[in-house]
């Protein structure tokens, strides 16, 4: 008998590797990629409008220059907590659901996050009595008294 030259045996990652290519994309990994790509958006454009409010933030004095780094530190001290949490309700709820949910709770809290008077929303949200703006309020102050306001003052007329 003639021996024939051994054929080499094909690779578990080389195999998938080419059913993955020859593969067709259906509407499940249509959605499936569509909400992946809406989840990278909102968290890009999270990173994104927050790096461009970071000169202002300081020019105002609303932050300084060590406070805007301890902000991306929490952040990303958040995504680690976030992502431990993730596997635990991925593994109850399953990982659809669980990804859906995160989105939409991310949507939402960019979407408030706009608002420039969070006591504003938050009390029509409770139905409680909208707060005065801070503009308002040094307004009548200033009107009260010839000086300045100070801080104390403030809140002492927004209670």
């Amino acid at each position: 008998m003639a021996q024939s030259a051994p054929t080499t045996a094909q690779t578990i990652e080389a195999y998938v590797g080419e059913t993955m290519d020859a593969a067709r994309m259906g509407p499940i990994h249509w959605q499936v990629l569509a909400l992946v790509a809406s989840g990278l958006f909102f968290d890009v454009l999270d990173f994104t409008i927050f790096g461009a409010l970071v000169p202002d933030l300081i020019k105002s004095g609303f932050v300084t220059q060590a406070q805007v780094s301890w902000i991306g530190s929490v952040t990303v001290a958040g995504l680690f907590v976030g992502t431990l949490g993730q596997g635990e309700f991925t593994d109850r709820f399953g990982r659809k659901a669980v990804y859906q949910f995160n989105l939409l709770l991310f949507g939402l809290a960019t979407i408030i996050a706009l608002d420039p008077q969070p006591a504003r929303m938050s009390s029509s949200l409770s139905g409680s009595k909208p707060i005065r703006s801070r503009s308002k309020l040094a307004t009548s102050s200033a009107r009260s008294s010839s000086r300045s306001c100070s801080a104390s003052q403030l809140a002492r007329a927004a209670s």
